[in-house]
Formats: structure tokens, C-alpha cells, sequence
């Protein structure tokens, strides 16, 4: 019926403007975390997580941090950032951080900067 397609267009319309947000939020983290020194990243092709290398950290400190894993960078993260990643090991990926873009812009941009400064501290220039 004519209600039916103008309901099904109306959804694909909004699941394609879903996906550019996404994208944009993705592109966005994606770019923000290739430009810190000592990460490392590849595109995700799926899902709402990026997966950044952060392993050239591990041998830092910041006054009371000693970074020896993902594990221990979570913690400083949440404590010095207070922002919340996942570590990799939860994974089995030792080395790597999970960040999840599905926010906003505005909190995934302020979560981002205050990582960066974060990693500053680590003396990882």
C-alpha cells in the first residue's frame, strides 16, 4: 500500500542519515587519535569502536601511574581524563584501547581532548 512505502522510505531515510552521523563521528575520533604521538589505528569497518594501538606508552609514568599495560592506561585515563575506555586485554588485545564513538560529538571531542592531554603528561611527545 502507499502508507506502507511511504513508511519504508521514511526509514531508510533516516537510517542513512543514522550512518552519516556515524561516520562523522567515527572520522572524527579516527583523526583526533591518529594525530597523538605514540598511537597507532586502522579504520574500523563495523561496529561503534575504535581500537587504538597504545602499547608505545606502556614503560611511562605520571606521578603515582606506572603504565605497563592497556590495563594500567584505562585506569589513568578514567583517573586523570576521567573518560572510560575498555582495555584490550578484555579482549585478548593487549596493546590496544576500545573507544566507543556511538555519542555525541560534543562528549566524543571533549573526551578526546582530554586523552590527549593525558598522554602529554606521559612524557610521550
Amino acid at each position: 500500500t502507499a502508507t506502507t512505502e511511504i513508511y519504508t522510505l521514511s526509514l531508510h531515510a533516516l537510517f542513512r542519515s543514522m550512518r552519516r552521523e556515524y561516520e562523522r563521528r567515527r572520522d572524527y575520533a579516527f583523526g583526533a587519535l591518529k594525530a597523538m604521538p605514540g598511537v597507532e589505528l586502522e579504520m574500523p569497518h563495523g561496529a561503534f569502536y575504535l581500537f587504538p594501538k597504545v602499547d608505545s606508552y606502556f614503560g611511562t609514568q605520571y606521578q603515582n601511574y606506572q603504565i605497563n599495560s592497556s590495563k594500567d592506561l584505562a585506569n589513568y585515563l578514567l583517573d586523570e581524563a576521567e573518560i572510560a575506555v575498555v582495555f584490550g586485554e578484555a579482549f585478548y588485545m593487549n596493546g590496544y584501547l576500545r573507544i566507543s564513538y556511538a555519542n555525541s560529538m560534543e562528549n566524543i571531542q571533549e573526551a578526546l581532548r582530554r586523552m590527549a592531554e593525558a598522554l602529554k603528561k606521559l612524557g610521550r611527545e
